[in-house]
């Protein structure tokens, strides 16, 4: 359960992710619905964006981009990966860097 306060939340199962994206930029699914502060696009601190595909209740493809404070990245993204059996995919080599050491994520 994501909350985000007064706007509301969502709910999304376990089971239902089809995959998890990490990465300093919102990702490519940036279209499909932003559940980030739209300023926090453009700013120049470093962001980190967490994108999770999953099917909703009907069967469609859902995404939503959560924004995650530097503090929780690797608890949350471990969590996830642990809880949903999917591998997180990284945008880049620099976003892997943040989760996993740095041997592990040559070639990414």
């Amino acid at each position: 359960v994501f909350n985000a306060g007064a706007k509301g939340s969502i709910t999304i199962p376990y089971a239902a992710v089809s995959s998890l994206e990490y990465g300093q930029k919102a990702g490519r699914r940036v279209a499909v619905g932003i559940l980030v502060t739209p300023w926090a696009l453009f700013s120049k601190k470093r962001n980190h964006y967490l994108t999770i595909t999953y099917q909703d209740e009907a069967g469609k493809e859902q995404a939503g981009v959560f924004e995650l404070g530097k503090d929780i990245v690797r608890t949350t993204l471990k969590i996830l990966e642990v809880r949903t059996g999917k591998e997180i995919a990284f945008q880049d080599a620099e976003a892997c860097k943040q989760y996993k050491t740095p041997k592990e994520c040559e070639g990414k």
